[in-house]
């Protein structure tokens, strides 16, 4: 089950405001357009509607928007998760009385836009989402996600960062084997702190500011195998940066 959500953003107020939100079924893309279909209730989507578009054009106050929106229940030892997954889109659409579409944005310079890039990438992480809820999720189970899973993953526990609660722990040992990658990196640290779907950063600047808040504690075990295969990008932090930067906000211990 999805949500439609009718939005605007007052200016003057700086808040968003939630028109009204309907649930539907399906979702798929035809002819370069998002297409939603088997709403719950036909009437009150004519009439939010109306509602929304009395919004648009008419005036400078406020700013109108598309959300696309599904929730679901990520399991993991300790607790239940719910994490959102949204697919932002612009405000024009059209709708024939059962069908809304919403044409994908030609200028990948405005603002707001909307592309078929976008809607894969929501595509793909529902998949994901959709695979997870139906286990209970432990450790290390990001370290054979793709790059881009990895990356999702990161998003998902950065969605739930204000119920973390307080560090489980600030005296890790994190192994070498599992860490061959900035994702990796990422990933393994927020989860030895806080524990599965832990956050500590979702990038290297956001990592070494977290760190410098806490007096941690790390055994990194099997660093040769780390130094080996860890897989540096172009434009992409490199192992030694992870270690400069541990060694100079925390205690780190290195083991060969």
């Amino acid at each position: 089950m999805f949500e439609l959500k009718l939005c605007k953003y007052i200016y003057e107020e700086e808040k968003n405001e939630i028109i009204d939100g309907i649930y539907f079924e399906k979702i798929w893309v035809d002819n370069n357009k998002v297409v939603i279909s088997n709403f719950n209730d036909l009437q009150r989507v004519e009439k939010s509607l109306e509602l929304f578009s009395s919004y648009l054009g008419k005036n400078n106050y406020c700013y109108c928007s598309i959300i696309i929106e599904s929730r679901h229940k990520l399991t993991t030892e300790l607790k239940e998760n719910y994490i959102e997954n949204r697919l932002f889109l612009s405000e024009n659409f059209t709708f024939n009385g059962e069908e809304f579409s919403i044409e994908f944005d030609q200028d990948s310079d405005l603002i707001g836009k909307n592309n078929l890039e976008d809607f894969e990438k929501f595509k793909k992480k529902e998949e994901l989402l959709i695979r997870l809820s139906n286990e209970i999720i432990g450790k290390k189970i990001w370290f054979n996600f793709t790059t881009l899973e990895k990356r999702w993953w990161l998003d998902f526990a950065y969605f739930r960062m204000n119920e973390r609660g307080e560090p489980l722990s600030l005296n890790i040992t994190v192994d070498g084997k599992y860490l061959l990658c900035e994702e990796d990196v990422y990933c393994y640290f927020g989860e030895e702190v806080y524990g599965v779907l832990g956050y500590l950063g979702y990038n290297f600047n956001a990592f070494a500011d977290v760190l410098c808040d806490f007096p941690l504690k790390v055994k990194w075990i099997n660093f040769q195998y780390s130094e080996d295969n860890f897989e540096s990008k172009e434009d992409y932090h490199h192992l030694d940066d992870f270690i400069e930067v541990l060694k100079k906000y925390s205690s780190l211990e290195i083991s060969y």
